[in-house]
């Protein structure tokens, strides 16, 4: 398919755009931070050129120098040398690839390392930004856990790893500096599995949570900075197809929820902050409450009585009011808030210290 959807760290929207690249198999992206630009590499037999996405439009570039065509490919950006690179995937006619390109905002070059991993399809790549290097993990069925230097592959050889497997969710956490693996298309017998496995820089450890997404391959993992989250989403079985989200939220996974808006400013009923909060108690997975309240400036919650306890996992996103904006500014505030909760009208005796949390409610935002 050739749509663009963008997740606001609440839900996905689908952009209308005038311009998108054609519908892909199996492309790959990478953010390219010293150009503050997306890549969008290949994916199929219909071209080599390479798309970048700058937040609000995709615009086609026809290096000099590109690629062969492919898919099932990985790339990622090297922070430390400031490119993206590239390697391996799958050429029609040929078989699996194991070559490996950079590309510096203008152009493609192949570069040719005396050592490097055997030819793959559906492996990962993410940079550790603890260790400042560029990981490479997997293929179906390659093994090995490698680090690119920008010269030549280093096999990491670890002492344990998880079964080598393909398709598999992979993403950097810069809160806890580990990566995490999730799931994928492993051996034996090319299973799909729904394992949790992190890399501390020498070595892989399993990790066992409570919950966990399905059995699942070709699902994509990143970091969401709005959650402060490895945020999973997508895959398939043999079966199902999904369209669902989920959170690591330190040792457990948790099921994205629903979105439940306030849009009144009153105290109780319909569209309420007492009545969100109230749904997303009830409410399975991770919820969020979002705010769209008609009117210009801010906009007063005040409670006549104490709000209910939070109890579950909920993120309550005041940016998501008409108008509001984030800070975009490192060394000075410079958000939009339009939400105001005023607790003015509760009794002192109450003691009510504002939203209350509680046992159950662990990842609120």
């Amino acid at each position: 398919m050739a749509e663009t959807w963008i997740w606001d760290g609440a839900s996905f929207a689908k952009l209308v755009l005038a311009t998108n690249p054609p519908a892909l198999n199996f492309p790959n992206l990478a953010y390219d931070a010293k150009r503050r630009q997306v890549v969008l590499v290949l994916g199929g037999e219909i071209g080599t050129n390479t798309w970048t996405w700058n937040g609000t439009n995709w615009t086609v570039i026809t290096p000099p120098v590109s690629p062969s065509l492919r898919d099932r490919t990985t790339a990622a950006y090297d922070k430390r040398r400031e490119r993206v690179v590239l390697f391996g995937g799958t050429k029609y006619g040929v078989g699996n690839l194991n070559d490996t390109w950079e590309w510096d905002g203008a152009t493609w070059q192949e570069i040719q390392p005396a050592t490097r991993p055997s030819a793959r399809e559906g492996h990962t790549m993410v940079f550790d930004e603890a260790r400042t290097e560029l990981l490479m993990f997997g293929g179906r069925f390659e093994p090995g856990t490698w680090i690119w230097d920008g010269t030549n592959w280093v096999d990491r050889a670890p002492m344990n790893s998880p079964s080598r497997r393909g398709y598999h969710g992979m993403a950097y956490d810069p809160l806890r500096q580990h990566i995490v693996v999730f799931g994928g298309e492993a051996e034996p017998n090319s299973i799909f599995v729904s394992d949790t496995w992190e890399w501390n820089g020498s070595n892989w450890i399993q990790s066992f949570p409570a919950n966990s997404p399905q059995n699942r391959h070709g699902q994509t993992a990143v970091f969401d900075p709005h959650t402060q989250s490895v945020l999973l989403a997508g895959g398939s079985d043999d079966v199902n197809r999904y369209h669902d989200v989920w959170f690591l939220n330190g040792n457990n996974w948790v099921q994205a929820g629903t979105n439940f808006i306030v849009t009144t400013t009153n105290d109780f009923g319909p569209g309420s902050m007492r009545e969100a909060i109230l749904n997303a108690n009830t409410n399975g997975g991770r919820d969020t409450i979002r705010f769209n309240i008609p009117g210009a400036g801010v906009q007063t919650i005040r409670p006549q009585s104490p709000l209910p306890a939070i109890s579950e996992p909920v993120t309550i996103d005041g940016y998501t009011q008409p108008g509001a904006s984030p800070n975009t500014s490192s060394n000075q505030i410079n958000a939009t808030l339009l939400i105001e909760l005023d607790g003015s009208f509760l009794s002192v005796t109450q003691e009510i210290p504002g939203l209350n949390f509680v046992a159950g409610s662990q990842g609120s935002t």
